[in-house]
Order: structure tokens, then C-alpha cells, then sequence
């Protein structure tokens, strides 16, 4: 079982005596499995490689596993204190690095000191950031605002404008000016250390537009065009890297699904909550969902797209030794990233014979340990359908998924039951045949007595036998003919 942390989690901050403490931000995205269906899939593409697919990361064909730490504040650390952490990082598995972009005054050392007023030093502070990350092969998810917190949040903004009710920042123009001329001088700034402006610099994956927004006094309406409008402000200024919002669930003043649902979020980040697991919750948004945790646990399942480790066990370098242990045991235990347990996955697409307009899809599951099985599956990422269990555990197990419509794309996913363990293979996609000829299901006709039901006639509920010519027009013709057919129906009864 994992267990959700409270907002705010163990960050890696300086207080008052300058003490440093590290919070730990796990993403895991799903190994592929082989397929020999066809992904055709839209995805959205990135210089690093790495894409959206449904509710999966993709890389080079197949679906991601990324692990990662959150870092709030890095950008305060001496330059060699940074490159120590990150090779650190590097050697204990880490690939990607969440930290934010921001911070307002009273924050120390704070990178925007006002209203269009930002700090040259901590931004070149924020440069060593790109750069060291660069440097040790880490990508970063860059956050740009923040509801509340220790860097400042859009109190903040309202305070600018004179006004007591923080939730004016997702309404008053000034306030939306000021961050949007933020963005824009982030974007296009030149990294004065490896001389490529952020907008366009490899090694930022995505941007985060803000950690766990609300309006606890406020319409959660506004919320959602607030993103919906940075969403695509961020994306012409950075249109090659992902674009994220940190949602929280239980925040007041906010509904999630449609703040996630909005155009030009491509992932959420998932701040706690007790009501629906990540895998669920990206399942019913179609877009990969990585969810907060308090620490590592024994048997992770349903976790999404990935899995945020607020509080890590250990300290010092035992912190990085427990830290790599968790990521390999991700695969080892039976959680989202197993690999091992099966064997192969293959999606067999072929059309039922015969006066049926429905297409079918023959998924082959080979396992490597006896157990039951069940498919989910459903159109753009959300697996609402679920065969039944298998009735017996094995090794092998053919499901047939019927009632699927021709020539379209479905996502689903294996899920297998044996004894107390639960497993789940990668979300993945498979496209059913395209039909030729037979487009629809052939239409029920009825003169109120007698209907037709693909090739059969029948009374009612009971089969009908039809006696007559071949003569379209006999309705023309004269009386002997009609009692001609007629002579012949009572002959046959």
C-alpha cells in the first residue's frame, strides 16, 4: 500500500541557520511489452525523445519508465554542491530533476523581487541549474508559480494589486500580465552558461504552471480557463517541451478533472489524496497521471503514470543506496514497472465472419507464473470495459475483446490475479481492421407483421418462410399471377 502525503512533503530548503533538507520526486512510467499491433496513437514528439501517448510516456516505440527527484530551492546551491548532488542522483538511477523556476519576495534570495521586477544573480544561479543537469544527463521539470508555500505563491501577485483575496490572480489582468511577461523572459532568456534559451534548451521536459491550485473564494471556473489560457501561452513560447499542472484533489475552489482535462495539459502531478488512485484518475482524464507519496512501499500498484517519493528513507549517502534499491524494486516486486512477470503481450486484429459488422481484437497473453487474467480496455486511454476472469489460472490465456467498432484505435491494459498478488502489464494500443464494404449493422425493417433480421424473416419472435416470385413487380401485374404464388403457398403450407 502506498500512503498519500500531506501538501509541501520534505523539501530540500535552507532555513533560518541554513540547514538544507531533501524531499525525493519519483516518476515511473511504464516499461513497453512486445506488441504486433499497430500504435497509431497521436503523439505529441520532443527533442529528448520522449512523448504523450494516451495515458503513457513513450520512448523510441515504447512506453517510459522515468525516475526523478523534486528539489525545492536547488537553485540556491553553490554550483559545485549541485554537480556533487546531481552525479549523485545520476548514479542512484535518477533521470529527471523537479525543481521550481520561481520565487517571490519575501522568499530568500528570491528570483522575482516584484511586479516585472526579477533578480540577475538568482538567475544566474537558476542557469547553473540547466546547466549542471545538462551536464549529468538529467532532465528537469521546471515549476513557474505555486498556490501557496515557502517560494512565495499567488498571494503574492494579489498583494501587488492591493488586494487581500489571493484568488484575484486568476482574474485581474495585471496580475496575469505580470506573470506572463515572467514566462516570457524565462523563456527567452539566454542560459548564460551553455548559451540556449530555456524555451528551447534539451534538457527541460516539461513545464510545471503551477503546484496545486485553488480558489477556495472563488468559481472553480476561473481556475480552469486561468490554465487552459497559460497552457497555451507556455506552449508558443516552448513548444517542444510537455506542459504539466500539480493538482491537488482535495483543494477547494477547483475541479480537478476539468482543470486536468484542459486543452494543452499534457500530464498531471498528482498532490494527495485519499479518494481515487492515479491510475484511475488517468484512466478517466486520458492523460498520464504521476501521483505524490509519502515514502516507498513494498508492493506498488496502481500508481499511473509515476510515483512522487516525498520522504525517503535513509539520510547522507544511504539516502541514494535506498533510494536505487526502490527503483529496482519497482520492477522486482510486482508493481507497475514489473517487467518479468509477462512474458508477452500480443494483440491479434481480425474481423468475426460473417453477417456481423462488429470487429474483434484476439489479445495472447503469455505468462510467466500461473494466474487469472482479465483486459481492460476503451477508447482514448480510458479503460472503462473489463473482460471477465479467467476461470482458471495458467500460463497462457487467448481473450477475445468483441463489439468493437472497425478501423479505430483502443487502449488496454492485462491485469492478472494469482493467489494474493496482483499485477498489471503496461497500458498499450491496438487498432482494429478497417471493414471494405460493410460499414453498419444491417437495418430491422417491419411492415407491423413481418421483420427482417439479417438474412431470416420472422413472425414475432418465431422464424418466417416466405413463398413467392422473383418478380419485383408483381404488384403490376394481373390477378392470375398473384393467385398463381398463392396456389403455391398453400401447396407448401
Amino acid at each position: 500500500m502506498f500512503t498519500r502525503s500531506a501538501p509541501g512533503g520534505f523539501r530540500f530548503l535552507r532555513n533560518k541557520r541554513g540547514i538544507a533538507c531533501l524531499s525525493v520526486f519519483l516518476l515511473v512510467f511504464s516499461p513497453g511489452l512486445s506488441l504486433a499491433a499497430k500504435a497509431k496513437k497521436k503523439t505529441k514528439s520532443l527533442p529528448a525523445g520522449i512523448s504523450v501517448a494516451g495515458i503513457n510516456f513513450r520512448q523510441n516505440g515504447q512506453n517510459y519508465f522515468l525516475k526523478g527527484l523534486e528539489i525545492q530551492g536547488l537553485y540556491r546551491l553553490p554550483a559545485s554542491q549541485m554537480a556533487d548532488l546531481f552525479v549523485k542522483a545520476k548514479a542512484a538511477g535518477v533521470e529527471a530533476i523537479k525543481t521550481n523556476a520561481f520565487s517571490l519576495a519575501p522568499a530568500s534570495q528570491p528570483i522575482q523581487t516584484g511586479p516585472d521586477q526579477w533578480d540577475e544573480k538568482a538567475l544566474v544561479q537558476l542557469d547553473q541549474v540547466t546547466a549542471q543537469a545538462q551536464k549529468a544527463g538529467l532532465k528537469l521539470i521546471l515549476s513557474l508559480s505555486a498556490d501557496d508555500g515557502p517560494e512565495g505563491g499567488k498571494a503574492a501577485y494579489a498583494g501587488w494589486v492591493g488586494s487581500p483575496n489571493p484568488g484575484v490572480f486568476y482574474l485581474n489582468f495585471q496580475c496575469k500580465g505580470w506573470y506572463e511577461d515572467y514566462v516570457k523572459m524565462l523563456m527567452g532568456r539566454m542560459n548564460s552558461v551553455t548559451g540556449v534559451t530555456y524555451g528551447a534548451h534539451p534538457a527541460i521536459l516539461a513545464w510545471d504552471l503551477m503546484d496545486s491550485p485553488q480558489n477556495s473564494q472563488g468559481d472553480a471556473g476561473t481556475v480552469n480557463q486561468w490554465i487552459a489560457d497559460m497552457a497555451a501561452f507556455v506552449k508558443t513560447l516552448s513548444p517542444h517541451a510537455l506542459v504539466a499542472v500539480t493538482l491537488n484533489p482535495l483543494a477547494p475552489g477547483i475541479a480537478v478533472d476539468l482543470a486536468a482535462g484542459q486543452p494543452g495539459v499534457d500530464f498531471v502531478l498528482d498532490r494527495p489524496t485519499n479518494t481515487l488512485s492515479a491510475m484511475k484518475w488517468s484512466q478517466q482524464i486520458g492523460k498520464p497521471v504521476v501521483a505524490l507519496l509519502d515514502q516507498p512501499a513494498a508492493q506498488p500498484t496502481d500508481l499511473g503514470a509515476g510515483v512522487l517519493v516525498s520522504q525517503p528513507p535513509g539520510a547522507g549517502d544511504d539516502r541514494w543506496t535506498a533510494l536505487s534499491s526502490f527503483f529496482t524494486s519497482l520492477s522486482q516486486e510486482g508493481g507497475f514497472g514489473a517487467k518479468d512477470f509477462f512474458a508477452s503481450i500480443t494483440a491479434v486484429p481480425y474481423q468475426i465472419p460473417v453477417l456481423s459488422w462488429n470487429a474483434a481484437e484476439k489479445i495472447e497473453v503469455t505468462l510467466t507464473q500461473p494466474a487469472r487474467i482479465t483486459v481492460r480496455y476503451g477508447l482514448n486511454g480510458l479503460l472503462n470495459q473489463e473482460t471477465p476472469l479467467s476461470p482458471e489460472e495458467g500460463l497462457l490465456h487467448p481473450v477475445t475483446l468483441s463489439g468493437l467498432s472497425a478501423g479505430t484505435d483502443y487502449s488496454y491494459q492485462v491485469k492478472s490475479v494469482g493467489g494474493t498478488q496482483t499485477q498489471y502489464s503496461n497500458v498499450s494500443v491496438f487498432s482494429t481492421l478497417k471493414v471494405a464494404a460493410l460499414t453498419a449493422p444491417p437495418p430491422v425493417r417491419s411492415n407491423n407483421f413481418i421483420s427482417v433480421k439479417g438474412d431470416r424473416f420472422y413472425d414475432g419472435d418465431k422464424l418466417f418462410r416466405f413463398v413467392g416470385t422473383n418478380n419485383y413487380y408483381l404488384h403490376f401485374a394481373k390477378p392470375e399471377s398473384l393467385e398463381y404464388v398463392m396456389s403455391w403457398a398453400e401447396k407448401l403450407g
